[in-house]
């Protein structure tokens, strides 16, 4: 039987839990919980049937009891006691398995609300203890950590919601349903600089995925909109305080290749000093330099995949001592380098086959050359989810009136691009693309700002027409484009 209140269900979890995990080897916490969440959304969902079916009826029909019982079947197959204690079948049907116009007729059921509505607030919290247990199996803490056996290890740990968002749903879930919410972030280990606060960064668009999952669902709720421009300013605040900055991305590849080029060499044996490079923020810039439609390139594409390959073979290496130079281990700018690298590695999840008896490191020079002799070809953007630049077609219908006007802000992107000057630039393709029809006339100012954060342009404001002084530049770019 589905328990009808939590505290019913909390009383029986461990000795189901320990039940199942008994019944075969191999399973584990997670996957009962996985089970757990399946049957009781189900649950949940055949009472909201119920609820949802009620609202056709007038309450003269309801008194009157003129309800169908096949709105309550789901209910039925799932849990035939919490049935019963809901339903009353009018006219019960002796062989179910026998069709009849005129038992259907008569096919009338009474519905205990109120019972209805408790059950519904069970279901709801129920799911919610779930979902907690859930998450609290997988928080994990991300840091460095040596084992019994003297080997380093690593512990991950999660972060959580904003402190407000989760008050509001601990009172909309208790009055109304359970709301599945996007899983938490991981937590900055202490050893990565993280100059750019990228961390920082990700949270808050954590927050902001929260507020969006929130806002599907009730889309007029004024705490939760609010909420959501409140992050996306914090973003635009932080990005100001630690801009990423730009630099021609054949630059940061070289520095890249010649810094995994010395780790190589250092773990051969064949140079004994090695002094960090800090390879987060350099892959932070790396990562920020794709994001430009002019770095949109078969090269760069298969480079960086290059280089997620390396650090995996790397990370195996390292973690099974399979590299000449076991002194290595006692530099501590190597680990802290070692460290970020797989923190990355951790980050984008790029999975290779290692083969424990055959595992030779490869070279960075010729995961480079490889990528170079790459023959051109038209790719299909896979990157994470750093890269926003999307295609051609009219990604933003809700921006711009036609595919034609999203290609004409592409290619003004492409043409101001980021400079000190982006405030003006900015604001008169605002105004421009209105005044031609190109944007909404109802797509506010600070929306548009916003938006402008998925190609990494931080403007606080759009300028009036009559602040941004001369125009003949812009005019004759804006003019030139189609």
């Amino acid at each position: 039987m589905i328990s009808s209140t939590l505290n019913q269900y909390k009383e029986c979890f461990k000795s189901h839990l320990l039940e199942f995990l008994n019944e075969y080897e191999d399973n584990t916490k997670t996957f009962f919980l996985q089970k757990e969440k399946t049957k009781y959304k189900a649950y949940q969902n055949a009472l909201t049937k119920i609820a949802d079916q009620m609202k056709l009826f007038t309450r003269d029909e309801l008194n009157q009891n003129l309800v169908h019982r096949s709105i309550a079947a789901d209910l039925k197959l799932i849990d035939q006691n919490i049935y019963n204690s809901i339903i009353t079948e009018l006219n019960p049907v002796q062989d179910e398995t026998i069709l009849s116009l005129s038992a259907a007729k008569k096919d009338r059921i009474k519905i205990d609300e109120t019972a209805l509505e408790n059950h519904i607030k069970s279901s709801i919290v129920i799911l919610k203890f779930i979902f907690e247990e859930k998450t609290n199996t997988n928080t994990v803490s991300k840091r460095t950590y040596v084992g019994e056996d003297g080997e380093t290890a690593l512990k991950m740990k999660t972060y959580g919601l904003d402190v407000n968002l989760e008050k509001w749903l601990n009172i909309y879930e208790a009055n109304f349903e359970y709301l599945p919410i996007p899983m938490v972030i991981e937590e900055k280990a202490d050893y990565i600089t993280d100059t750019y606060n990228n961390y920082e960064e990700r949270y808050f668009k954590f927050q902001i995925d929260v507020c969006n999952r929130i806002l599907s669902k009730v889309p007029n709720d004024k705490v939760i909109f609010n909420a959501k421009i409140r992050f996306q300013q914090i973003i635009i605040e932080l990005r100001k305080q630690y801009p990423i900055p730009s630099i021609n991305i054949a630059t940061i590849i070289s520095d890249i290749n010649n810094a995994f080029y010395r780790i190589e060499k250092f773990m051969e044996g064949s140079v004994s000093i090695y002094q960090s490079f800090l390879f987060y923020d350099a892959f932070t810039i790396f990562f920020n330099e794709l994001n430009k439609i002019e770095n949109i390139t078969t090269i760069n594409h298969d480079l960086r995949d290059g280089y997620l390959y390396f650090i995996s073979q790397l990370y195996y290496a390292y973690d099974k001592s399979e590299f000449k130079n076991q002194n290595a281990y006692d530099n501590e700018d190597f680990n802290r380098d070692c460290n970020e690298l797989f923190y990355i590695n951790y980050l984008i999840s790029f999975d290779s086959e290692i083969d424990d008896f055959y595992f030779k490191m490869p070279s960075i020079v010729d995961i480079i050359k490889e990528q170079s002799n790459a023959a051109p070809e038209i790719i299909n953007i896979d990157f994470e989810d750093k890269l926003n630049i999307r295609d051609q077609e009219n990604q933003y219908p809700r921006i711009f009136t036609s595919s034609l006007a999203y290609k004409k802000f592409i290619n003004l992107l492409e043409k101001f691009g980021k400079t000190p000057n982006d405030l003006a630039n900015y604001s008169f393709v605002y105004h421009r693309m209105v005044k031609d029809k190109f944007i909404y006339d109802d797509y506010k100012q600070k929306e548009f700002v916003f938006f402008l954060l998925e190609f990494n342009i931080n403007i606080d404001r759009i300028k009036s027409k009559t602040q941004l002084g001369n125009n003949d530049l812009r005019e004759s770019i804006y003019n030139s484009l189609k």
